[in-house]
């Protein structure tokens, strides 16, 4: 069986035996580093999953991981794949900050995923007692499973069996667990891996966290595929330093390396001239962008900068995916420069209509190009009827192919609204010219405003560019008139530094901004303070989530942290729920800790 459609603990057997001393994972700490050759990671795999099986897992029963450690994760992840379990990444909270939702997002998950047991790390255990209840048997963590030297053998896992369940980060909706198959890794991990020439001399470099898509498919699963050493630090510690990672890359040579828009703008702004002068990204081959709208502005700013530390600017290949297709839908050309399109938004806001606007046109929006789909995969645009449309024409975009997922984890009717008639309808909208996909927005996140149809992210990146707002950092909205369902007035809500006496002079400055670049006039403008935007796990903003907010009053208050008294009352019920489940008749699994 070709190394591509192998389940990934046995790819990572082959790995160990083929791969020697040189190749495998670094994982990067906040001042140490730790290398795991193949082999050792097989044993380390193996260990971990004997001991799951030992805490009375069985094969096909979920189980959650919830680990700040990265390399905890991955060896917790594979082990539970390794002994025929299906292991259901999560976030582990980010402090005490709004644990209350937090607790919330980690129930419906756990319901929805069916998952028999938790991993986690003994710090954020206590405070997840509450959790324990329904399918959810046990709380444990890595030290409590009792690691030895003992080896599970490799489960017999087949091509369609069920890897793993990835949940959507709920940008838009509920979060949804996404079922694939090792079939649907393989496929896509292959299609990526051939338009990237990646070779087993490849290094791959990640500050992504482990827990979604990109991250954990495209820097973890991808590098055991293709037997291909990656370095593997934390989203923290990046968001923290980010020259860390331009470091980390110089230090280990890197060639492949992916991040959203906002990163290469956090380097772009953040890292010092003088903190560039010692970076040397010479062996960046491709430089991977998407995950959020992608603009061009930000990747020439960091281009810009780092050229004169050898990063070549056709490194960049422009990305669109989703966790429903497993991972990625397109790439753009590779070795070329990163293109996007100017297009009238008179024409696209009315007739739909993606037409190209002249030389120096300022209502014009730019749409990145994300190029084609892979081999033995579709993409195509379709209008509300179901019907193909021509190119250059806005619909919704549909894909299909082997790496399209099983569907939605015992959700049949999200799978019978997002699989039909073969295809994968995202809800994203774009258009294809010259066979490539140029991505507009949300459909559930358009504004429609007197019979006209405007794209949130079109507004936000105009807003970002006032001086005052914090670029990113913008959230934009429709609202229904009283009585009405169609969106008439227009929100934007926007993070700032600045102090309150400025901020009706602000408020002025975005709206003006807004008319003069799309001819739309924001009926209000909220100004908030640093954090207050809700983000989901994989740090997109939510703009369901703020509209909610804003519309029962609550927004300014979002992002704050829960008083004493709330986290005092969280604590004590998390040690009831630990104390009722330990009195429970049937309940398995180490309950100390």
């Amino acid at each position: 069986m070709p190394s591509s459609q192998k389940p990934i603990p046995e790819a990572l057997c082959d790995a160990a035996a083929r791969s020697g001393p040189r190749r495998g994972l670094t994982f990067v700490g906040e001042e140490s580093e730790a290398f795991y050759p193949f082999e050792e990671a097989a044993r380390i795999v193996a260990r971990y999953a004997a001991a799951m099986l030992r805490a009375g897992l069985r094969p096909g029963d979920r189980v959650a991981l919830a680990l700040p450690d990265n390399a905890e994760f991955v060896f917790s992840l594979i082990g539970a794949m390794h002994a025929g379990l299906v292991p259901v990444p999560m976030y582990p909270p980010n402090g005490v900050a709004k644990l209350g939702f937090y607790l919330t997002h980690a129930q419906h998950i756990l319901r929805a995923s069916g998952a028999s047991m938790l991993v986690t790390s003994p710090q954020v255990r206590a405070v997840l007692g509450s959790l324990l209840g329904g399918p959810l048997r046990s709380i444990t963590t890595v030290q409590s499973l009792g690691l030895d030297d003992r080896e599970a053998p490799l489960a017999r896992l087949r091509p369609d069996d069920l890897a793993f369940l990835q949940f959507t980060s709920g940008s838009t909706s509920r979060p949804k667990g996404v079922a694939l198959t090792y079939a649907n890794l393989g496929a896509n991990i292959k299609c990526f891996a051939d338009r990237l020439r990646v070779t087993r001399e490849d290094v791959g470099c990640s500050w992504l966290p482990l827990y979604h898509d990109m991250g954990l498919i495209g820097f973890v699963f991808a590098p055991v595929l293709n037997e291909t050493s990656v370095v593997l630090m934390s989203p923290f510690v990046f968001l923290k330093r980010p020259v860390e990672w331009l470091r980390r890359i110089t230090k280990h040579r890197a060639t492949i390396s992916f991040a959203p828009n906002f990163g290469y703008g956090l380097c772009a702004s953040r890292v010092r001239d003088r903190d560039r002068e010692s970076l040397d990204l010479s062996s960046w081959r491709v430089a991977g962008c998407g995950a959020e709208p992608i603009q061009l502005a930000t990747l020439e700013s960091f281009g810009a900068k780092f050229e004169p530390a050898g990063f070549d600017r056709k490194a960049f290949i422009l990305a669109y995916g989703m966790a429903e297709n497993t991972l990625a839908v397109t790439f753009s050309t590779p070795n070329a420069p990163p293109r996007a399109e100017r297009i009238r938004i008179d024409s696209l806001s009315a007739d739909g209509l993606a037409a190209p606007a002249e030389e120096g046109d300022p209502a014009a929006v730019s749409v990145a190009n994300c190029g084609r789909s892979f081999e033995a995969h579709e993409v195509a645009i379709m209008d509300a009827d179901g019907n193909l449309c021509a190119p250059r024409r806005v619909g919704e975009i549909v894909t299909r192919g082997p790496s399209m997922m099983r569907g939605y984890y015992n959700d049949p009717a999200a799978t019978a609204a997002a699989l039909r008639d073969g295809w994968l309808h995202t809800g994203d909208l774009g258009y294809l010219s010259g066979g490539e996909l140029f991505v507009c927005g949300r459909i559930k996140d358009l504004i429609i405003v007197g019979g006209r149809n405007y794209y949130p992210s079109d507004i936000e990146w105009v807003v970002s560019d006032v001086e005052g707002v914090r670029r990113g950092r913008v959230v934009a909205f429709g609202v229904a008139d009283a009585g009405g369902d169609v969106p008439e007035r227009v929100v934007v809500c926007v993070e700032t530094k600045l102090r309150p006496a400025k901020h009706a002079s602000l408020a002025e400055e975005v709206k003006a901004r807004v008319l003069e670049s799309l001819g739309l006039k924001v009926t209000d403008v909220a100004l908030l303070e640093r954090g207050s935007l809700p983000r989901t796990s994989s740090g997109k903003l939510q703009r369901n989530r703020t509209r909610e907010l804003y519309l029962t009053g609550k927004l300014a208050a979002g992002a704050r942290d829960e008083g004493r008294l709330a986290l005092a009352w969280r604590l004590a019920a998390s040690q009831w729920g630990f104390l009722k489940r330990r009195f429970t008749p049937g309940a398995f699994g180490d309950q100390r800790g």
